[in-house]
């Protein structure tokens, strides 16, 4: 009789085994909607700082991995800087690096800043110039929609920007530069918890293309990683 009682329990247990992953499921889907009507809910927020706090929460929650997109290159400063500040492994991968002497980067230069582990850079190699560079191929698209990006301006920002960081690597022994020759077509800025990815157009400068704010883990955060690294093995050093 025992047995006949623990075959019992046993079917009894399989059954509810069943039932318990019916009911994560629909808690899962319960909880995605809620999530998303809570999102769309807090619209009402005057703060568009405390917006992007519950936005990237509830993103965070139903796991999208999209931390934030930012209408701008510009307009995602401020949460580079932020994410900068409390970084310990920087990767950067810059058109031409402008931004990199402003303020959105100033964190990574100071002495008494919190201490990093690496903070590497790649800019283009102003030396891969002339008809049928990357540099060159950068300037024709520029000049397409300003004039004033024309006559080597691209590649004296860029040796002003190298230069800039050189010294900087002077009195920061955790700053490395490569230099690469390849496309100029996006921005990289790489920390061990997060990505910022800017896709370049050739209709608009970097500082007005969208950006877009990545988790670790997510697919392009890895594929972003990758290409930083696989570009910073075929650069060469100033």
């Amino acid at each position: 009789m025992s047995g006949e009682i623990g075959v019992y329990r046993t079917d009894h247990g399989s059954r509810g085994d069943g039932k318990d992953h019916v009911g994560e499921f629909w808690m899962g889907v319960v909880s995605s909607v809620a999530a998303s009507g809570l999102l769309v809910g807090f619209g009402w927020i005057t703060s568009s700082n405390m917006r992007r706090r519950v936005r990237r929460a509830l993103l965070q929650v139903t796991g999208a991995g999209v931390l934030e997109t930012f209408k701008s290159q510009r307009e995602a400063a401020p949460a580079v800087a932020a994410a900068l500040a409390e970084a310990r492994s920087v990767r950067v991968f810059a058109g031409r690096g402008n931004e990199l002497t402003r303020d959105t980067f100033h964190s990574l230069w100071e002495t008494g800043a919190r201490k990093k582990s690496e903070v590497k850079v790649l800019l283009p190699d102003p030396d891969e110039t002339g008809p049928g560079s990357w540099i060159d191929d950068h300037e024709q698209e520029a000049v397409k929609y300003d004039g004033g990006q024309a006559g080597g301006l691209i590649v004296h920002q860029i040796r002003v920007n190298v230069a800039y960081i050189e010294n900087v690597a002077k009195n920061l022994d955790h700053v490395e530069l490569a230099l690469y020759d390849y496309p100029s077509i996006g921005r990289l800025v790489i920390t061990e918890k997060v990505a910022f990815l800017t896709a370049y157009s050739d209709i608009r400068h970097g500082a007005d293309s969208p950006c877009v704010m990545l988790s670790a883990g997510h697919p392009l955060y890895d594929f972003a990683a990758r290409l930083f690294d696989k570009v910073w093995q075929t650069s060469r050093r100033p």
